[in-house]
This record gives structure tokens, sequence and C-alpha cells, in this order.
């Protein structure tokens, strides 16, 4: 499986379009998830949106892809039906965020270290 999160200010995250490729869900249908839960997302860390560009059949197209914590990404993936694939999905988000955890933590700890030398 691809690399489901990464570090962005010394914290993990994944984004909405991570976790449709993963599951198989529409791109629209995991936004749609997002809006539906905007407050309630919001209440486990600012939900931030970013265009990004993206290869497409016909081209390149400009997406709008929401970056999600691991308390917002676990609750918005528990709202999804639990098919076989987005079960092996949801262990592998929860693995790769405990890795992604421990890498920061290391990396944190190496730049503590090289300030006190």
């Amino acid at each position: 499986m691809n690399e489901l999160t990464f570090a962005y200010k010394d914290e993990a995250f994944t984004n909405s379009l991570i976790i449709a490729e993963g599951t198989g869900v529409e791109h629209n249908s995991i936004q749609l998830l997002i809006k539906n839960y905007k407050n309630e997302l919001e209440e486990l860390g600012r939900v931030r949106f970013e265009i990004e560009p993206l290869m497409t059949k016909g081209g390149i197209r400009k997406v709008k892809i929401c970056r999600l914590n691991e308390q917002q990404a676990t609750f918005l993936i528990t709202l999804m039906r639990n098919t076989p694939v987005v079960v092996e999905f949801k262990k592998e988000l929860v693995k790769q965020f405990f890795e992604m955890r421990e890498f920061i933590k290391a990396l944190v700890d190496s730049r503590k270290d090289y300030a006190n030398d």
C-alpha cells in the first residue's frame, strides 16, 4: 500500500484524496462526508483545505483536498461502511499513523540533541 500519512509541522496527517484512493470511494463522497461532519471534525482540530493540481485522463485539473490530522481521519473513516477494502485501509492507516508519530518523535528528539551540542 502507498504512503498514507505524511509529516507537516511535526504532526502526522493524511488527506481526503489519500482516503478516497485507499478505500476505493469517490473523492466527492469523502468531501461530502467532511462537509456533513465538519463541526465534529473541527472539534478535533482545524479543518484545512488546499487546492492542488491533479493529473487526470483529461489533463491537469485543480482539486480541493482536505488535510486531516490523526483524530479527524480516524473519526472520518469510522463513518465509512466496512467493506473488505475499507477495513484493510483502516488497519493500514492506523499502522502508518503510528509509524509516522514515531518518525516525527525521533526527528524532534534528534533536533533537540543537535541544539544541545
